[in-house]
């Protein structure tokens, strides 16, 4: 019953399958999969980074609830196929951080923009809570710019589902009071 289906892994014997015979011609099934499976995890990946790069910086708390989702993905997928690239590559590749004396990267270059433009300027330091906190705004405080966050994206991309989107995104929220 469902308890025996409870962490069975559905998709090994398609994995487990090399190549597939399909009208009489024969289908490397493992590589089609290993491209199509690599595409959506950097599109993943990119995704995150956008979603974190249009926030303040305090999204950093989701940013890095989708990348831990990534690389548990990217698990997952690489016992059935070998050949995905590696995490840290997908990640690098996503993040611009691919070149030889890279320093700069997506996230490093919101981060300190935002820690230079936002956090310092409009943020009061509570030792009492070891953490930065905002005071309510003023017209005296605008927010900063940032760029605008990826159309419509779909929920297989985020966390895997609607439901689950909505509860990463009620802990965001609840994360996102202060920063410390």
């Amino acid at each position: 019953g469902a308890a025996q289906a409870l962490g069975r892994n559905w998709y090994a014997p398609l994995l487990a399958e090399r190549t597939l015979v399909l009208l009489g011609r024969p289908i490397d099934l493992a590589a089609q999969l290993t491209v199509r499976m690599g595409a959506m995890l950097r599109s993943s990946v990119d995704i995150a980074i956008s979603r974190f790069e249009s926030k303040e910086l305090l999204a950093v708390v989701e940013l890095q609830a989708a990348l831990r989702a990534c690389r548990l993905t990217h698990v997952l997928l690489r016992e059935g196929l070998p050949d995905l690239d590696e995490f840290e590559e997908v990640l690098a590749e996503a993040n611009e951080a691919v070149g030889f004396l890279s320093f700069s990267s997506r996230i490093l270059d919101k981060a300190t923009r935002d820690a230079i433009d936002d956090l310092l300027p409009n943020c009061a330091y509570r030792q009492d809570a070891v953490l930065f906190d905002r005071p309510p705004p003023t017209a005296f405080t605008p927010p900063p710019e940032r760029d605008k966050a990826p159309r419509s994206t779909p929920p297989h991309l985020l966390f895997g589902t609607s439901p689950l989107n909505a509860e990463y995104a009620m802990l965001a929220a609840a994360a996102g009071t202060g920063f410390g």
